[in-house]
């Protein structure tokens, strides 16, 4: 009995020491803060049945850097993208994004939540339940601040709100990170 108390206390001890720093990843419940753990895996709305291609609009002010440590991160679970093109002509913008089957990139319209940073649209068919386009509303201010061009890719790959701390898909930045347990893609 003293052996199981001393290897569940050991166990406390090792996921505490693991865990993100307090002090960084908390959220308020009575008055008191507790780091968040949640035992279920994220969950997945929808796939893509190819890679999609990426396209910005000309009055997003992102740089290609940016983008290109966006897609690094997920391509390291495993997931794939086609082409990035950087729109020249506004018009291009306005065609929807399922007749070309790609995640684009633009500045929030009027119904875009001012309480976010950014925000991700996805389209699925009502058929097959395939992705076959997505929107990512993003500020220019918000489109250079870490983790949040990663997180709506999580969004535009079909995946939701995941409240872990430290973990990419968490709705709340300040207690985000780039965590991607149950997220890697299976081949």
């Amino acid at each position: 009995k003293n052996a199981t108390i001393y290897s569940v206390q050991i166990f406390i001890f090792l996921l505490l020491s693991i865990m993100p720093n307090s002090k960084d990843y908390n959220y308020k419940y009575c008055s008191q803060v507790y780091p968040t753990i949640v035992l279920s895996k994220p969950t997945k709305k929808a796939d893509w049945h190819s890679p999609p291609n990426i396209r910005v609009c000309p009055d997003v002010k992102i740089s290609e850097s940016r983008i290109i440590s966006a897609t690094k991160y997920w391509k390291r679970l495993g997931y794939e993208f086609g082409y990035i093109t950087y729109e020249t002509n506004m018009y291009n913008c306005l065609v929807p994004p399922p007749l070309r089957r790609e995640i684009l990139i633009m500045l929030p319209d009027q119904k875009f939540n001012e309480d976010h940073l950014a925000s991700t649209r996805l389209l699925t068919s009502k058929f097959t339940n395939e992705i076959v386009g997505a929107k990512i509303f993003i500020t220019t201010k918000n489109s250079q601040r870490e983790r949040i061009l990663e997180h709506e890719f999580g969004h535009a790959f079909g995946w939701s709100h995941y409240s872990q701390s430290g973990h990419i898909m968490n709705p709340n930045w300040k207690y985000g990170g780039y965590g991607s347990y149950g997220m890697k893609k299976d081949n």
